[in-house]
C-alpha cells in the first residue's frame, strides 16, 4: 500500500479515537450523531430568496418524481394547483430534450404536443382523474423510448419509485431462477485495490478511489440535506440543527433537523414539499453532472483520442495477474484493436474459458489462457481493470492536460453515479426513506381511515423487506464462502 493509504488509515484511526472520547451522541458503540448549528444561517438566506420559486421547484419535483400519482396530488390542493400546468410544460420540455439527444424526434414532438395540450386544458377542466390519466399517457410516451411497456406504465402511474421496485423485483427473479450471481443490493464498503484506498460494492467489479468518493459523497449529502432545509424554512419551520451521521470517523450520512412538532402542524403540502426536495436535488445534481460530461467530451472530441486500454488494476488469481504489469496499455487482443471499452469487450466476445488470447500491450506481447468470467459464465476473462488511455493530438497538448481532464470527468461520473442512485433509493415508498413519508401524505389525500393508511404503509414495508431479502441472497452466499474459506 502506498504512503497515502497508510496516512489515510492513520488519520481515520486518530479521528475515530477523538470521537470516542468526545461527548457526541453515540449508539451501538460505533455510530455517532454529530450535531451543530453550522449552515443554518446560509439556509435561511437562501430560503428567503424567491420562496415561491422554491415552492414551484418542490411541486415540480412531486410531478416529475411521482408521475400520475404526483399530478393527482397536486390537482387536489389549491396551493399547488397553480403550479401544475407549469410543471407539466417544463416536464414536457425536459422529456423532449432527452428524446432529441437520443435521436428520437417523433418522441420529442409527441411529448411537447401532449404537455402543451395538458397545460392548456387541465386548468379549464379541473378534473383530478383526467389529470392523472393524461399524466400517465405523457410519462408512458416519454418512457417507452428507453424502457419496456410494463415499466413505462408503472412509471406513468407511480413515478420513479416504481422503477426501483420493478428493477429489484426483476433482479430478484433472476436470482431465484439462478440466472445471476450478482446481488441486487450491496453496501458501500471501504476497500483497497492496486495500492489505492477507496470504496467498493461487494459483489461488483467497481472500485472508487477515496478522493472521488469524498467529493461525490459531499456533493450528494450537501445538495440533499440543504434542499430539505431550504423548504423547511420556506414552510416557516425552525431548524434545530445540522450535522453528520458517522460510523467512527467514516461519514455515512448528513442531516438537517427540523422541529418535528412544528412540521407536523403544517399542511400536507408543506410537509410534502420538504420531503420531496432532497431526492429532487440529487436528481438535478446528477443530471447536471451528466450534461457537463457530455459537454466536455463533445468539446474535446476533436483533439482527444484513446490509443488503447490502460490496466489500472489486476484481479488476483486471474490470467493477467502477475503477467501484465499494472499501467500497461493494451493496444489489441488477438489482432482486434482495443481503443475503447466496447472494442475491448468485442475482442473477447467469441472467446471461451480455456481459449488463448494474444495481448499486444505497451510492455510486450503476452499469450494468456482465459478464465471464466464471474459475471458472464461461459465467456473468457483476462481479469483486468481498465480505463481508456487518453492522448491529446497535435498542438492541443500544449493547452490541455489529460490528467486534469481525466480527473474532472471522472469526478463528474461519480457525482452523477452517487446522486442518481441515492435519489432513486431515497424515493422507495417505505419509511425511513423520504419516499415512505411522501406515500403517507399521498394516501392521506384519498380520505381514507388511519387504519387503511397504516395497512398500505405496512404492506409496502413487507414488500420491500421481501425484495431486499431476495436481492441480498448472493451477498449472503459470498459472505458465507468467505468466512468458511478462512477455516
Amino acid at each position: 500500500m502506498e504512503f497515502a493509504g497508510y496516512a489515510i488509515i492513520a488519520a481515520f484511526m486518530a479521528a475515530s479515537l477523538m470521537l470516542v472520547r468526545s461527548g457526541y451522541e453515540r449508539y451501538l458503540g460505533l455510530v455517532f450523531i454529530i450535531r451543530s448549528s453550522h449552515g443554518i444561517r446560509v439556509i435561511d438566506s437562501i430560503a428567503k430568496f424567491k420562496p415561491r420559486f422554491w415552492q414551484f421547484l418542490a411541486d415540480f419535483s412531486v410531478f416529475i418524481s411521482f408521475g400520475g400519482m404526483g399530478a393527482y396530488y397536486l390537482s387536489l390542493r389549491t396551493e399547488t394547483k397553480k403550479n401544475l400546468p407549469r410543471s407539466v410544460l417544463l416536464g414536457g420540455v425536459l422529456f423532449a430534450a432527452v428524446a432529441l439527444f437520443l435521436q428520437n424526434p417523433e418522441y420529442a414532438f409527441a411529448s411537447l404536443v401532449l404537455a402543451s395540450a395538458m397545460a392548456f386544458f387541465l386548468p379549464r377542466i379541473d378534473s383530478p382523474w383526467l389529470t392523472f390519466a393524461s399524466t400517465v399517457v405523457l410519462f408512458y410516451v416519454s418512457s417507452t423510448m428507453v424502457l419496456g411497456k410494463l415499466a413505462s406504465v408503472l412509471i406513468g402511474v407511480f413515478g420513479l419509485p416504481s422503477l426501483m421496485v420493478y428493477l429489484m423485483a426483476s433482479h430478484g427473479m433472476e436470482i431465484m431462477f439462478g440466472k445471476t450471481d450478482l446481488p441486487g443490493v450491496s453496501p458501500l464498503m471501504p476497500s483497497s485495490r492496486g495500492g489505492n484506498v477507496g470504496v467498493s460494492f461487494p459483489g461488483y467489479d467497481l472500485f472508487i478511489p477515496w478522493w472521488y468518493a469524498i467529493i461525490a459523497l459531499a456533493v450528494t449529502l450537501v445538495s440533499h440535506e440543504a434542499s430539505h432545509g431550504i423548504l423547511t424554512r420556506v414552510a416557516g419551520v425552525r431548524l434545530k440543527s445540522t450535522g453528520l451521521l458517522s460510523v467512527l470517523a467514516l461519514p455515512i450520512g448528513a442531516f438537517v433537523e427540523p422541529d418535528e412538532e412544528e412540521l407536523e402542524r403544517k399542511t400536507t403540502v408543506d410537509r410534502m414539499r420538504v420531503f420531496t426536495m432532497g431526492s429532487f436535488a440529487n436528481l438535478v445534481a446528477g443530471s447536471s453532472a451528466v450534461v457537463l460530461i457530455i459537454a466536455l467530451t463533445t468539446l474535446f472530441a476533436g483533439v482527444v483520442y484513446s490509443d488503447g486500454m490502460q490496466v489500472i488494476g489486476l484481479i488476483e488469481g486471474y490470467p493477467a495477474d502477475g503477467v501484465i504489469p499494472e499501467g500497461s496499455v493494451i493496444y489489441s487482443v488477438n489482432g482486434f484493436p482495443t481503443t475503447d471499452l466496447d472494442l475491448f469487450r468485442n475482442s473477447t466476445a467469441n472467446l471461451e474459458p480455456g481459449d488463448t488470447a494474444v495481448v499486444n500491450a505497451s510492455t510486450g506481447v503476452y499469450e494468456l489462457t482465459l478464465a471464466h468470467n464471474p459475471e458472464e459464465p461461459g465467456r473468457g476473462y483476462l481479469g483486468v481493470y481498465i480505463l481508456e488511455n487518453m492522448r491529446v493530438s497535435g498542438k492541443a497538448g500544449v493547452f490541455l492536460s489529460i490528467p486534469v481532464m481525466s480527473f474532472i470527468i471522472n469526478t463528474l461520473v461519480w457525482i452523477a453515479f452517487f446522486n442518481v442512485n441515492i435519489a432513486l433509493v431515497n424515493l422507495l415508498p417505505v419509511i425511513p426513506f423520504d419516499g415512505g413519508r411522501m406515500l403517507k401524505e399521498f394516501v392521506s389525500t384519498l380520505r381514507v381511515s388511519q387504519v387503511s393508511i397504516d395497512r398500505v404503509l405496512y404492506t409496502m414495508v413487507g414488500l420491500m423487506i421481501l425484495l431486499l431479502l431476495v436481492n441480498v441472497i448472493p451477498l449472503v452466499k459470498m459472505t458465507y464462502y468467505f468466512f468458511t474459506g478462512l477455516f
